[in-house]
C-alpha cells in the first residue's frame, strides 16, 4: 500500500493525499510548511489573475502577487451563470491594484451568439487579458506542481480554491485497475484549469521596477545661489 492509502485506512487521516490527486501532496506540504495562512494584500505589488472561462459552466479566478520567488495567492473567486460584466464588477469590487488577466487560448475564439470574443469584450471593460503559452494539459499540471513549492495560499480566501486543488484528481479505468492520464471533469476542474494557467503565467509578470536612483551629488561650483546657501546656513542655537 502507498503511504496515502496506509494514512487513510489505518489512521483515518483527514490530511493524507487523495489517490490520484495531482496537488494533493503539495497541498499537504504547504499545510506542514505554513504556508496555507493569513497572506495580506502587498499594496506595492499588482495584483495578477488567472481565469478559466465558462458561461453555463463555471468560471474560476484565482489573484496572486509575484514577490522574487513567492508566489502569493491572495484571494479566488467562482460563478457561473454569470456575463464577463459580472466578474469584472467583482474585480473592481476588491481593493487591488491589478496587473495582467491571464486568459486560456480559448478567450480569443468567438463564441456562437457572441459579436466579440471574450478577449475583445475584456478591453472593452477596461481590462488587461493576456493569453497564457500554449501547452498540453499534463505540462501545465506538472508546471503546477513545481508552483506549489514555492506558493503561499491565504486560509481564507482562498478556501474553496484550496479544497477543490485537494481533490482535484485523475480518472480510474475500472478495467484496467489504473488511472487513466487524463484529468476527471467534476466541479473542482475550472478551479484546477485556472490554478494551472496560473502557474505557466507567473514566470513572464514582470518584476516590479526598481525605484529610481538618487540623483548624483554635485559640487559646489555647479550649485545656485539659493542652494549653497542652504549648504552652509546653519541652525540657529536658542540660548536657555
Amino acid at each position: 500500500m502507498t503511504p496515502e492509502q496506509v494514512a487513510q485506512e489505518f489512521e483515518c487521516s483527514f490530511e493524507a493525499a487523495i489517490l490520484g490527486a495531482y496537488y494533493g501532496k503539495g497541498i499537504a506540504e504547504a499545510e506542514r510548511q505554513g504556508r496555507i495562512t493569513d497572506v495580506p494584500y502587498d499594496p506595492d505589488l499588482p495584483v495578477h489573475t488567472a481565469w478559466d472561462l465558462g458561461r453555463r459552466d463555471s468560471t474560476a479566478i484565482w489573484f496572486f502577487q509575484v514577490a522574487a520567488n513567492q508566489i502569493r495567492w491572495i484571494d479566488f473567486y467562482e460563478n457561473s451563470g454569470e456575463d464577463l460584466e459580472h466578474y469584472v464588477m467583482v474585480l473592481r469590487s476588491k481593493p487591488y491594484r491589478y496587473g495582467t488577466d491571464w486568459m486560456p487560448h480559448d478567450a480569443k475564439v468567438k463564441v456562437l451568439g457572441m459579436k466579440k470574443t471574450r478577449v475583445e469584450t475584456l478591453v472593452e471593460l477596461k481590462r488587461n487579458p493576456r493569453l497564457v503559452p500554449d501547452h498540453k494539459v499534463m505540462d501545465g499540471i506538472n508546471a503546477g506542481r513545481l508552483t506549489l513549492e514555492r506558493s503561499w495560499f491565504d486560509k481564507t480566501n482562498c478556501a474553496l480554491g484550496l479544497e477543490a486543488l485537494r481533490q482535484y484528481r485523475t480518472e480510474y479505468d475500472e478495467k484496467k485497475r489504473a488511472f487513466r492520464d487524463t484529468p476527471r471533469h467534476d466541479w473542482t476542474s475550472h478551479c484546477a484549469d485556472a490554478f494551472r494557467y496560473g502557474a505557466m503565467a507567473w514566470r513572464a509578470v514582470d518584476p516590479p521596477a526598481a525605484p529610481p536612483p538618487p540623483p548624483p551629488l554635485r559640487g559646489i561650483r555647479e550649485m545656485t545661489f539659493d542652494e549653497a546657501l542652504k549648504r552652509v546656513q546653519r541652525p540657529k542655537r536658542t540660548r536657555i
